[in-house]
């Protein structure tokens, strides 16, 4: 045991200069990084902001959910084939009593058979079963506005989006 201590000693006290070398590089290259100037209060420009978009939704979810009443929940409708491969969905937000209808797609190869057409009654009547009495959605020009006005939604609003192309915000009563 006591050749074990003597070169625990030894070992220590050799170690003492490398820990020392060590400690003063990591001064010296904090000394060499130039600092950050404080930046002045104001608006960002974010460019990558995924990260915040998460951050200020969950904080308005958690201040929303704090009021009377207040009821979020998200479902999607989709439509699937003999295989299992889904083929078209739609999402649905509610938020109360209205519900947000949001991502319709179709996969081209199956549009043109009433895949949209079932998707959104099917997500219209899921919406009303959960309470929902008003529903809301915004498309393109370009986007097969007439499906929408054929299945009884009401343009509410038009936008410039570009050259020949606008956005066009829909409701209907459920």
């Amino acid at each position: 045991m006591g050749q074990s201590l003597v070169a625990a000693f030894w070992l220590a006290l050799a170690a003492v200069p490398i820990l020392g070398y060590v400690v003063l590089l990591r001064r010296l290259r904090r000394r060499a990084q130039p600092e950050e100037a404080p930046q002045p209060a104001g608006l960002r420009l974010i460019e990558d902001d995924a990260a915040l978009t998460a951050d200020s939704l969950a904080a308005i979810r958690a201040e929303s959910a704090a009021q009377p009443g207040f009821e979020r929940e998200s479902f999607s409708v989709a439509w699937k084939d003999e295989t299992g491969a889904v083929r078209g969905a739609v999402q649905v937000i509610r938020v109360m009593e209205l519900a947000e209808f949001r991502t319709l797609h179709v996969d081209p190869d199956w549009r043109g058979r009433g895949l949209a057409r079932d998707l959104l009654q099917g997500a219209e009547d899921e919406a009303r079963a959960r309470g929902a009495r008003h529903a809301r959605l915004g498309t393109y020009s370009w986007q097969a506005p007439e499906l929408y006005e054929k299945l009884g939604w009401r343009e509410v609003a038009r936008f410039p989006a570009g050259t020949d192309t606008h956005r066009i915000e829909y409701e209907k009563a459920l």
